[in-house]
């Protein structure tokens, strides 16, 4: 859906790169967007840690966390499938010439 280029988690609300990473389409780009809002909702936590802050944005905080570590950890299983049905096509063929 964004295909355009990653912001600096440094100089962008936390939750316009969340927003930005979850709604990519773009799988060049996605895993950027990923961990470059991981790294924002890490900065912003450490903000407001100690401070009497919305209890809200601390809830959404973490729930933004959980859900890009289930994106990255589902980015990665699906990563591993393309690997392994690869190389299965490859060994199948290879049985095909035999």
């Amino acid at each position: 859906m964004n295909t355009a280029a990653p912001l600096q988690p440094k100089h962008t609300d936390w939750k316009v790169l969340y927003r930005a990473a979850i709604l990519e389409t773009n799988k060049s780009v996605l895993p950027l967007w990923v961990s470059e809002a991981e790294e924002a909702v890490l900065a912003r936590g450490r903000d407001i840690l100690y401070d009497n802050s919305d209890p809200e944005e601390k809830e959404a905080l973490e729930d933004a966390l959980y859900a890009l570590r289930a994106f990255k950890a589902a980015m990665a299983a699906h990563q591993s499938c393309l690997i392994l049905s690869r190389r299965t096509s490859q060994r199948e063929r290879r049985h095909e010439g035999d």
